[in-house]
């Protein structure tokens, strides 16, 4: 229900439409998808691995690490791509909501998994929000500049209806 929360807030803020200066390339469209699956999925893969070895020993530890490693993330992608203007606290926001839904309930993969696939990737890809080739080979373009603040009250509402959720709504597991 989120995913298609944000998938529509995208479409509605930026007015997404038809690329008319599309130049259509379609390994170029796959390049993109691989490489935000990658630049995502790595991070995220090597924080998983920092965890398996340094555990969040409380909630406190756990929220600091929702905002210490989309800081770090924003900040490396920043010092990676120092001649693309198109770096933006976007980044820092898709990768709070991989860490978010990756503690959300309980610790998962498929979950962030879900998020890059289904929401992350139609947009960097083919709404036109790559970093490194912004709309030029995506199918779907922001007719309005979709800024930075309305990413982060779209993920904002996203998190506060998970939250709202895992309360209303607890999952019980059961072992024997």
């Amino acid at each position: 229900m989120s995913l298609l929360f944000l998938i529509i807030g995208i479409i509605g803020l930026g007015n997404i439409q038809y690329n008319k200066m599309m130049i259509l390339e379609l390994d170029r469209l796959i390049y993109s998808i691989v490489g935000t699956i990658l630049f995502f999925g790595i991070d995220f893969a090597f924080l998983i691995i920092i965890d398996i070895f340094y555990p969040a020993r409380t909630p406190w530890d756990i929220r600091k690490r929702f905002i210490i490693f989309p800081l770090l993330f924003y900040f490396f992608s920043l010092s990676t791509f120092i001649y693309e203007q198109t770096i933006t606290i976007n980044h820092f926001v898709f990768f709070f909501l991989l860490i978010y839904s990756g503690e959300w309930r309980r610790r998962n993969w498929t979950i962030p998994a879900l998020f890059l696939v289904l929401f992350i990737v139609p947009a960097y890809a083919l709404m036109g929000f790559d970093p490194v080739w912004a709309d030029l080979y995506s199918p779907f373009v922001a007719a309005t500049k979709v800024s930075s603040f309305s990413f982060l009250i779209l993920v904002a509402f996203c998190v506060g209806y998970l939250q709202y959720t895992q309360k209303k709504k607890p999952e019980y597991i059961y072992r024997d």
